[in-house]
């Protein structure tokens, strides 16, 4: 009855969330401390370590449907871990996907003014995200189109496009007056289509398709890899996730992304440089090179190579800019220095779980 990359909230408003380690062990991360242990039949016997404090204790978990209970046990050592904890399952009610109206003023003055108008865009995705869990959201069919977009675009206005798409950006958050992670990074391509009746409409949709349920049967492991990278982040950062570049087309047999007249268009500093005043973030992570080029051109920065640790500097508001591998598959290579340096052999996961932690941990330690 565990629910797993869950938040659960303890009775002084800290979470505690439980993953799958290996060999069918269950890991827990709180605050300063974690938990590792089995199941015997639904009771979760763990070892619980403050590595604040540097105390141990044992502790075992009850589950049921709507959270746990747990109580320490023999083994404890003297400190200020003693009692009982009462835990309440997150539902997604706890989880929020929203949108600040001044960004929404940005993207229809910088972006695109829909006929239909950007709440409706919005609307749709925050639909789309409650039809998860209740489905009885109705859900508006619209056609967004290519001479909607501002006239900072012009050029792609003229162009024998298709493919045209736009990622919006969205506010991820648990709670209130939580940190903000600003995430930059460029989404994988739109499909290929040869659809000639929808060669002027444009796709519209949110990077890495986070407003996706992480339990939908319908994930692909793609979709489900990335998930678990922003939910782990979740657990300490509300999270505003960008595309580095809003629109993307085909144009013959380039694509935007590599075309040097779109990516050198004053309009991307212009949302970007918007995008952090109206957010705030403290902190900025970077995913991929193109994200990582595309921001240290924008805020002056010199961009990094990649190597076994992560990168971090700030930017002329004294805001911390990190910068790593995309989370794709196809980076693997370029995570996998990161992923293997002996600096974060206790960190527990794989691929992107443990990317996000790795993540996570320089964020609290270093910064």
């Amino acid at each position: 009855m565990i629910k797993l990359n869950t938040a659960y909230t303890i009775d002084n408003g800290d979470t505690v969330t439980f993953t799958e380690g290996k060999k069918g062990t269950i890991n827990g991360a709180y605050k300063d401390a974690t938990l590792t242990g089995a199941f015997d039949g639904n009771v979760l016997k763990a070892t619980f370590h403050n590595t604040k404090v540097n105390a141990t204790g044992l502790m075992e978990i009850t589950f049921h449907e709507n959270g746990f209970d747990a109580a320490w046990k023999k083994g404890l050592e003297p400190g200020p871990m003693r009692g009982k904890w009462e835990g309440i399952l997150e539902t997604s009610s706890d989880f929020n996907v929203s949108i600040p109206d001044d960004i929404k003023v940005l993207l229809e003055q910088h972006l695109i003014k829909p006929n239909v108008g950007i709440d409706a865009v919005y609307n749709w995705f925050f639909g789309y995200y409650k039809n998860q869990f209740n489905g009885n959201e109705k859900l508006l069919d619209f056609s967004l189109y290519k001479n909607e977009l501002s006239d900072q675009f012009k050029e792609i206005k003229q162009k024998d496009t298709r493919t045209i798409g736009i990622d919006f950006p969205i506010l991820l958050s648990k709670g209130k007056n939580r940190p903000i992670l600003m995430v930059c990074a460029m989404d994988p391509l739109r499909e290929e289509s040869d659809d000639i009746s929808k060669i002027d409409e444009i796709g519209y949709w949110v990077p890495f398709s986070i407003i996706n349920s992480m339990e939908s049967k319908y994930n692909k492991s793609s979709d489900r890899s990335n998930l678990s990278f922003f939910h782990t982040i979740l657990e300490t950062y509300d999270i505003y996730v960008t595309d580095i570049y809003k629109v993307f087309y085909r144009e013959g047999q380039n694509i935007s992304n590599n075309q040097k007249e779109f990516k050198r268009l004053s309009v991307h500093r212009e949302i970007f440089e918007n995008e952090i005043k109206t957010v705030k973030p403290n902190h900025i992570l970077t995913l991929g090179n193109d994200a990582r080029d595309a921001i240290c051109q924008i805020l002056d920065l010199n961009p990094p190579s990649w190597s076994d640790d992560i990168y971090t500097t700030k930017n002329k508001e004294n805001i911390y800019v990190i910068m790593v591998p995309h989370i794709s598959g196809s980076a693997r290579g370029a995570k996998a220095p990161i992923l293997n340096n002996t600096l974060y052999k206790d960190i527990e996961g794989s691929d992107n779980l443990k990317y996000a932690r790795i993540i996570q941990h320089v964020i609290s330690s270093k910064l």
